[in-house]
Formats: C-alpha cells, structure tokens, sequence
C-alpha cells in the first residue's frame, strides 16, 4: 500500500545517504509488516538498475527478539522520541494528532536523524 511505499523510498534514500549501494543483508524478526517491508525494499534496490545491489533478508528465529536486540532498542527509542514528540505538539496546539496525520513521517525522520 501507499504506507509501504512511502517507507521504502524513504529507506532508499537514506540507503544512498549512507553510500550504501552495493550488497545489503537486512536482519529482521519474521512479524509480517517488517518483511513486507523488506521484500518491497529488495524488490525497489533490484530494479534501480546497476550491478551489485543485492539485498539478502535474514530473518532471526522466532521468538528470539535477542537476537536482535540492538534493533530491538533502536525501534523503542525511536517509538519514545516520537511519543513524546506527538505530545508535546498535542499540548501546545490543544488538540489530539491522529497517526494518520501528514506530520507523523516528519517526526519519525526528525527523531532518527
């Protein structure tokens, strides 16, 4: 859906950013939202053109969220920044923001950067 291509233009563009254009191998865990994620992501990098942008999916084994426990901090951290972000703006102009909202994806970017 639109939601999975926003995303995905926007993992590759920071995927050029980094200078990362050649082979990729993504961890994940196996919840079905990430890797339709990530197959569309390999999908986007094979049909860019160029040689050498291969992009391998790995997937942890199920149940063991330690495997990826770094990424698994990184997510709540970001999901912390944003939260408090969203509040903060909801208390200054008064008014709840429904995730919907257009503003959302800015405060994702601007909490990860």
């Amino acid at each position: 859906g639109g939601g999975v291509d926003w995303l995905v233009e926007q993992l590759l563009r920071d995927l050029r950013k980094l200078g990362l254009h050649s082979q990729l191998i993504l961890k994940s865990d196996q919840e079905n939202a990430v890797l339709d994620v990530l197959n569309s992501l390999c999908k986007a990098r094979g049909s860019e053109g160029g040689g050498g942008k291969i992009t391998i999916v790995e997937a942890s084994p199920k149940g063991e969220s330690q495997s990826n426990g770094v990424a698994e901090r990184a997510v709540q951290d970001i999901e912390e920044g944003v939260r408090t972000h969203k509040l903060a703006l909801e208390s200054k102009v008064g008014q709840t923001i429904p995730i919907d909202h257009s503003i959302i994806p800015w405060m994702v970017e601007n909490v990860t950067t």
